[in-house]
């Protein structure tokens, strides 16, 4: 029953280590393969942001013309995919490729947009119910002889960045699980290799016991086990000799 218990035992630790490895690597690779889509996805609106910023640059700054900006803002977005919004420095919404500006909520609030028109570069996401998806927005600010005149918003949803991270999450879910069934044999065959040599010994040592002084432990291992039986064969002959020789000396 022991034996039994110790092989389980080392087959459990090796599979729990393994296991545990490899879901730390997975962990590991899903967020990196997740933050760098991220990254990336966030440097394309960052870099059409600022194309942008210096397109309308000089709309801004002269009499502003509306129906213009948001004509020009939506054929902008058709080429680039992506939403584009323009805010003033109020946070009214000028233009915007996707929803008519009239019907959109002052944007001051929003945190891209409040980074942008302190003069930095905003980034932010959460879900979007105009896009009804998770989505990433970029703002940066629209700047006119150190004035910040407005923000440029540019907005993408996540649903390419989510679809790649469902896949890969899919891949490494079944490459740990394929891992683990292969562990499960190597951990029985390494359990094995290493109880063998014990139970061996173990049996050898029940037949000393019996009064078998004649039984010998042949295994060659090359470790602790070898020494052991060694020494268990030592202390055999040993006993068989000082039995023989109580024997002699009795009769």
């Amino acid at each position: 029953m022991t034996r039994w218990n110790i092989r389980r035992r080392l087959i459990a630790a090796f599979l729990l280590l393994i296991l545990l490895s490899l879901s730390l690597l997975g962990g590991y690779i899903l967020w990196y393969f997740y933050q760098h889509n991220l990254e990336t996805l966030n440097d394309n609106l960052l870099t059409n942001a600022q194309i942008t910023e210096q397109l309308i640059e000089d709309s801004m700054a002269g009499p502003l013309e509306k129906a213009a900006l948001d004509t020009q803002i939506k054929e902008a977005a058709v080429k680039n995919h992506i939403r584009i919004t323009i805010i003033d420095n109020s946070g009214a919404v000028l233009a915007d490729s996707w929803e008519n500006p009239a019907a959109m909520d002052n944007h001051l609030n929003r945190p891209e947009v409040a980074a942008a028109l302190a003069g930095n570069n905003g980034k932010s996401t959460r879900y979007s119910t105009t896009l009804a998806q998770n989505s990433l927005y970029v703002a940066v600010p629209i700047i006119k002889n150190t004035e910040i005149l407005g923000v440029i918003r540019m907005a993408s949803t996540l649903a390419q960045v989510e679809a790649a991270f469902s896949e890969i999450k899919s891949a490494l879910i079944t490459a740990i699980l394929f891992t683990s069934l292969l562990s499960v044999g190597m951990g029985i065959k390494l359990a094995r290799n290493f109880t063998a040599p014990m139970e061996t010994i173990t049996s050898a040592a029940r037949k000393m016991a019996d009064g078998k002084l004649d039984e010998r432990v042949h295994i060659n291992t090359n470790d602790e086990f070898q020494l052991l039986a060694h020494t268990l064969n030592n202390l055999s002959s040993s006993l068989e000799d000082k039995i023989a020789q109580i024997v002699a000396e009795s009769k």
